[in-house]
């Protein structure tokens, strides 16, 4: 066992310094650390997040693995320019490995869509078109049919300031045409966020929202009460029976 931990720190050790040398070697000692699932990874992995604009086009290269870029795109850390420069990475990145609708929908859905405008949005949209790939078009209109978006509440980030965290200054909206056919979200300008137990404490807010959840907390309501009626009347009922059991 000392053998082999002293042979996974000499490997560690060599990925570390051959890492240091050039952004090509960074990428393709992260992709060797991920494939053999050495610790050393992590800190390789924070390395691209540092100076993840510089080295795109290496990413786009040398990691064929989607679940490789995960780590990466999800990351507080990551040194991006914009949200909007991120998701035209992974588009290209998509449409540079012919990967399927599903595995970019996956991708795209590790991005923070709180921080692109409107004019982001449209942008973008017209970016995946011309990729010519039915996969990208399809994933991108699922993407912007999904009202939610990734949102990081971790207070020390919000405190440090960190770029990818807290609530961007664009929300999304739900935009459906009358026939209801399904259009795009627009991403508008948000304005003040009620507080989470604001949310909790609002009857007429989770009954709007989530009409599902609240019809079977009102039927076993409703079962409750009519249980309590019952027993109730039962007492009466033998009370007035046998009126001196209050008596004994």
């Amino acid at each position: 066992t000392l053998g082999n931990t002293n042979l996974l720190i000499r490997i560690s050790q060599c990925l570390a310094r051959y890492a240091s040398q050039s952004d090509r070697n960074l990428c393709l000692c992260y992709v060797v650390s991920y494939a053999c699932g050495l610790p050393i990874r992590k800190q390789l992995a924070r390395s691209i997040c540092r100076k993840f604009d510089s080295v795109q086009s290496k990413l786009v290269e040398h990691i064929k693995d989607l679940e490789m870029l995960i780590p990466l795109l999800e990351s507080c850390d990551l040194t991006v320019s914009s949200e909007k420069s991120l998701v035209l990475f992974i588009i290209d990145w998509s449409s540079f490995h012919n990967v399927d609708s599903e595995q970019c929908l996956k991708l795209l859905n590790c991005t923070r869509k709180t921080f692109l405008s409107p004019e982001d949005l449209l942008e973008l949209g017209t970016h995946a078109q011309l990729t010519n790939s039915d996969d990208i078009c399809v994933s991108w209109a699922e993407y912007m049919g999904n009202p939610h978006s990734k949102v990081c509440w971790d207070t020390s980030h919000i405190m440090d300031k960190m770029p990818r965290c807290g609530a961007g200054p664009y929300r999304v909206q739900n935009s459906t045409s009358k026939d209801g056919a399904h259009q795009q979200r627009a991403a508008i300008p948000s304005g003040p966020h009620p507080s989470a137990g604001a949310v909790r404490r609002s009857p007429s807010w989770v009954a709007r929202r989530n009409p599902h959840l609240l019809a079977p907390r009102l039927r076993r309501s409703t079962i409750v009460k009519n249980a309590l009626s019952q027993g109730f009347s039962k007492l009466r009922q033998k009370f007035r029976r046998n009126p001196n059991n209050t008596n004994n």
